[in-house]
């Protein structure tokens, strides 16, 4: 079977696809994604079917409160126009409400402007920015991605900010092709991705601000809080938005443009993709509303998100603890990677609606990031192996809980093939380390396929049962807040009953964590 037009650009491109025992082995953002005449051959149980058509009308069971989901959370409150034009606008004023989290006060605030980043191939510009009250001027960082702000004067702990600020963002109309993780935000084939399109407040861990970006085109960059959202949102006539959280109120203005009222949190960022294309499915996966929207003549891929989800949803749920929302939407999104993770919105490239397996694969490898990314947040750029890692080994998981042993192998297999390609071609390197020490190529082999057998040999030493406790200790111990490789390698060595040094060293490349003293009563008060 013949490669379709966008698999050959991007081989042409970067030459990042690799063929493999006569199979198309590909990757992008969605992780290691495999093909194999179009198809895996599932063992499991037959996928339920779902409903017709995209019915928003049928209430919801309530989402179960959490005691974390009452945190003092920064609260975005945000009032957007979406303009179309040659270069797509978003023009917009924003207010965060935010308390100083650290034991001593603050004399900075910082920003993040993402779309200003590589990656992203936009441009996001901000004015009049006042904190409480007081008129302030910033610095920027870090690729022109980071905005310091000077106070008027220190923020005590505990202490609450109200930031005020006008912003407007453009947008990119072209995905470069062989760049994976382009493609995660612009206005592509009459779609708008708003990914991070204003302006979001760095992460603050108590101590200092932790602000990182790398000058690459590929991999993921945002990294950010737990936080509240009340949106207000513009957009064109005729326009179907999907975003983060629930719809409060829809109305239409004299011009024929409409007005969507939108809130959600706690949520790691608040996404939007917009198009007058999308169509739309719906179905239920327990107490969660899926909705699964297509572009014209895609339905049938959109119909396989809604089965795979469904089946796996309740999978990960028992695994790793609830999914925290009461929706969760799927969008067609053009990117070069395979899809994009964000909160409570899966993008997937529409190439991959009549791809069969790569299909399967981008929509598990993206439910996991709703615990690897979403729930338990990380920094991609420091740590990009602690999240795509976890997520890719998710899927063998998967697998292995339908009983598709054979496909739970196969997919190991392939991430064999990967690492000993990077070895081969003398690319090999630790799994551990930031984005910017990763070459493109080194990124997917390392990054994904080489860190989910890391967590597979982990697996194999310590025995199943620990490392499922473990990871479901992990998924609880830190949900809602920011993780890093060192806590996951804590709680794994704890749950083991031999020691996990030697691997670390030789797979992550990094020095075993300490154990921390008073680890087990510091979890007890999460």
């Amino acid at each position: 079977m013949n490669a379709p037009r966008w698999i050959c650009a991007l081989f042409q491109a970067r030459r990042w696809v690799l063929l493999i025992g006569g199979g198309l082995f590909l990757a992008g953002c969605a992780g290691i994604v495999l093909a194999q005449g179009g198809r895996l051959q599932p063992g499991g149980p037959p996928l339920p079917r779902s409903g017709p058509s995209l019915d928003t009308t049928t209430a919801l069971p309530p989402a179960t409160p959490t005691p974390e989901a009452q945190r003092p959370w920064p609260e975005y409150r945000l009032w957007a126009r979406l303009v179309p034009g040659p270069s797509p606008q978003i023009r917009g004023e924003e207010t965060i409400v935010f308390s100083n989290p650290a034991a001593t006060p603050l004399e900075t605030l910082v920003l993040r402007l993402y779309p200003n980043l590589p990656s992203y191939g936009g441009r996001l510009e901000v004015a009049d920015v006042t904190v409480n009250g007081h008129p302030v001027t910033g610095t920027r960082t870090q690729l022109d991605s980071a905005l310091e702000l000077a106070l008027p004067k220190p923020l005590q702990p505990g202490q609450t900010a109200l930031i005020r600020m006008a912003f407007t963002t453009t947008l990119p109309t072209q995905v470069i092709a062989g760049s994976v993780g382009q493609g995660i935000f612009g206005y592509v084939d009459r779609v708008y991705d708003l990914a991070e399109f204003y302006p979001l407040l760095a992460v603050h861990d108590g101590t200092d601000w932790r602000v990182s970006a790398a000058a690459v085109e590929f991999g993921d960059m945002i990294f950010s809080q737990t936080a509240y959202y009340r949106v207000r949102l513009t957009v064109p006539p005729g326009h179907q938005v999907v975003a983060s959280g629930t719809v409060l109120q829809r109305s239409r203005l004299p011009d024929g443009q409409e007005t969507w009222y939108l809130a959600a949190g706690p949520i790691r960022s608040f996404y939007v993709a917009v198009s007058d294309h999308y169509q739309g499915l719906t179905a239920m996966a327990g107490r969660v509303r899926l909705h699964s929207y297509y572009l014209p003549g895609r339905r049938p891929g959109a119909q396989r998100i809604l089965d795979v989800a469904r089946q796996a949803l309740p999978i990960f749920e028992d695994l790793f603890g609830p999914y925290p929302h009461r929706e969760l939407e799927f969008v067609p999104m053009p990117t070069t990677g395979y899809g994009m993770e964000h909160s409570e919105v899966l993008a997937i490239a529409p190439q991959l609606y009549v791809a069969g397996t790569a299909l399967d694969f981008a929509v598990l490898h993206e439910l996991a990031h709703l615990w690897w990314y979403e729930t338990v947040g990380n920094d991609p750029v420091a740590e990009p192996w602690l999240d795509e890692a976890l997520a890719d080994y998710t899927v063998v998981l998967y697998y292995e809980a339908i009983g598709d042993l054979h496909t739970a192998q196969w997919v190991l297999a392939r991430y064999r093939d990967w690492m000993e390609a990077a070895r081969r071609w003398h690319r090999d390197r630790p799994v551990a380390g930031s984005l910017d020490q990763f070459s493109q190529q080194q990124y997917l082999e390392v990054v994904y396929a080489k860190g989910a057998l890391f967590l597979h040999q982990v697996r194999l030493r310590m025995g199943d049962a620990p490392f499922r406790a473990a990871l479901a200790e992990y998924a609880r111990a830190y949900r809602y807040e920011i993780a890093t490789g060192a806590d996951l390698l804590r709680i794994l060595q704890r749950h083991s009953p031999v020691p996990l040094d030697d691997l670390v060293i030789t797979w992550l490349g990094m020095a075993p964590p300490p154990p921390r003293p008073d680890a087990n009563e510091a979890l007890m008060e999460r």
